[in-house]
């Protein structure tokens, strides 16, 4: 009957401290949501996502499968699809490189603008604002300056990222031919070694 007792004491204080951390979850992210930063900056990060992912990205895998089309490997031949990928996918690598200098500038301005004492401020109000105004002010050339670390960036990203995601497409392939696994959980296992392989350089620092 003791022991009865204590298992019962815990689950009611279980129970408590679940209502508990839900009541102040909610109140928490109420709160979070109502900061005025909170609603400018978000807003600010879902148009540069949207700049982003629907123009940059977008025209980079468009490229990446207009040229690369029809190029995949056999189940049990040679690669030699994947050999003859490779300068097509650096072709494409340096010809979308700079379609995402732009943005990358326009929020980097976005947000620099707002350290600047108040006479040298530009008055961003929002990272389309950056956008639109920059070429305007500045020249159109303004994007490119000094653009360089961004270019050779986005020409490794796509040439690591989207290879890469092919090159282990068809190797974990093995996963839904042998071993009948779905193919939904053998891509998000995919996207998420690519994204380690090309963000080694963001984590190696981690790793020492």
């Amino acid at each position: 009957m003791a022991q009865f007792l204590r298992e019962l004491e815990i689950i009611v204080t279980i129970v408590r401290i679940t209502k508990y951390c839900e009541k102040n979850w909610y109140n928490f992210s109420k709160a979070t949501i109502n900061l005025e930063n909170f609603k400018r900056s978000m807003g600010t990060r879902m148009q540069f996502a949207f700049a982003s992912g629907g123009i940059d990205w977008a025209l980079r895998l468009a490229a990446f499968r207009a040229v690369n089309h029809g190029w995949q490997r056999t189940w049990g031949t040679f690669e030699y699809g994947f050999l003859r990928k490779v300068p097509g996918t650096m072709f494409i690598s340096l010809l979308t490189a700079p379609i995402g200098i732009p943005f990358e500038v326009a929020r980097m301005a976005y947000y620099a603008d707002k350290t600047f004492p108040k006479e040298l401020q530009k008055g961003y109000t929002s990272f389309f604002n950056a956008l639109w105004r920059i070429p305007f002010e500045e020249g159109p050339y303004y994007f490119f300056k000094n653009s360089f670390p961004l270019f050779a960036r986005n020409f490794f990203q796509t040439l690591t990222l989207f290879y890469s995601f092919d090159w282990m497409k068809d190797k974990l392939s093995v996963l839904t031919r042998v071993a009948e696994i779905p193919y939904f959980p053998v891509k998000v296992l995919n996207c998420f070694l690519v994204y380690i392989l090309g963000n080694l350089d963001k984590l190696l620092p981690y790793l020492k």
